[in-house]
């Protein structure tokens, strides 16, 4: 028999003082271990922390597709799961796919124009030439004379940056290649997982917690709405806005209108700049071809609508979702992107939502009781 299995009457002085001292150490260092062994885990997932939020969130958008899948299937969770990671694999990666495989053909047409137009530049033909010819002019008039040598001369190093900028930019493009597609393996296994046991996953979760099962929920519940609401406010917004600015490229005259369309529903993810990126350098083309008018009526339609978009619609859709006010769901956004990047725009309502959430435990539940507990360690 063991120290542990003793009676009490059968312990010896010093046996009970050593079990005593186990008694009262062993939660301390069990805690420390505990942390310790969860950081460590943190710490070795953390290259995949973003991959597995953003799984949580797409198990909150088609769940409700994976049970229906179940329930068709006759219960098999595993074909099931595998069936909706496959659609979701196909939905997401096939329009990207598409989409990088026409910027890639644009960016090397825009290339060969470049390389062309700075060639024509240098043998004195063509609207570079004109352009040179031009700046000198305006030179003049302000009483700096550059010779014709010196501008070709500035054309032709020109020329050797756009050509090592596009080496530098493939290789960049081939490494984050590779690392996207690690990143989206990583997603694609963790969602076909999290579909069969996000049940198990939640059971675990509030296990740990030792907030009561009903608030548990309540954050549970959140989760998903925010997810839904922002995954869906975004997507709407955004490809709405490369939609409509597309359709004003067609009016306007513009040249692959569907490849604008495609570019800037991408970029309208981004606030604040969004379309401006693609839409000003339109406009300035249009102008200075002979368009003014349609360069201005376009610049002013795009940017109308983007900022609809942007400070209307997708500020309610999020917010609706999210079930905060309109002025914090487009703050938090903002907010979100500066601090997490591209991510801020997921993180950044869910965080808010957290947070708003805690606030309404708290006013319900916990106020008078923290209260009550100060007012008794002061006592």
């Amino acid at each position: 028999m063991d120290d542990q299995t003793k009676a009490p009457e059968n312990l010896s002085t010093q046996e009970g003082l050593d079990l005593y001292d186990r008694n009262r150490l062993a939660p301390g260092f069990f805690a420390a271990l505990f942390f310790v062994s969860a950081a460590a885990l943190v710490y070795t997932l953390a290259a995949f922390v973003h991959d597995i939020i953003l799984a949580l969130v797409l198990v909150a958008l088609f769940r409700p597709a994976y049970h229906w899948v179940c329930r068709v299937l006759g219960g098999r969770r595993w074909v099931a799961s595998a069936l909706v990671t496959v659609g979701v694999a196909l939905l997401v990666a096939a329009p990207l796919a598409l989409l990088t495989t026409a910027l890639v053909q644009q960016a090397q047409l825009a290339y060969t124009a470049v390389v062309g137009f700075l060639r024509e530049g240098i043998a004195g033909v063509g609207p570079v030439a004109w352009a040179i010819e031009q700046a000198r002019g305006a030179l003049l008039n302000f009483g700096v004379d550059v010779s014709t040598e010196d501008l070709y001369s500035v054309v032709s190093k020109a020329g050797q940056v756009v050509q090592e900028g596009a080496f530098a930019a493939g290789g960049s493009v081939l490494s984050n290649a590779l690392a996207m597609v690690v990143h989206a393996s990583v997603l694609l296994m963790v969602l076909f997982y999290l579909l069969v046991d996000a049940d198990r996953l939640r059971d675990f979760v509030f296990k740990l917690s030792p907030l009561p099962q009903e608030e548990e929920e309540l954050l549970v519940r959140r989760f998903g709405q925010v997810a839904k609401g922002t995954m869906l406010g975004n997507g709407i917004g955004s490809v709405s806005q490369g939609a409509l600015c597309g359709i004003a490229m067609w009016a306007a005259g513009l040249p692959s209108p569907l490849f604008g369309a495609a570019v800037m529903s991408v970029l309208a993810f981004l606030p604040l700049v969004g379309v401006s990126i693609v839409v000003v350098p339109l406009g300035i083309y249009l102008f200075f071809t002979g368009s003014p008018t349609s360069a201005a009526l376009f610049v002013a339609f795009c940017l109308g609508q983007a900022a609809v978009f942007e400070n209307v619609v997708k500020t309610k859709l999020i917010g609706a979702g999210a079930a905060m006010h309109d002025l914090l769901a487009f703050l938090v956004i903002i907010g979100g992107l500066g601090v997490f990047g591209v991510l801020g725009l997921l993180y950044g309502p869910l965080l808010a939502s957290a947070f708003l959430t805690l606030t309404d435990l708290y006013f319900e539940r916990y106020r008078r009781t923290l209260a009550l507990n100060f007012i008794g360690r002061q006592a």
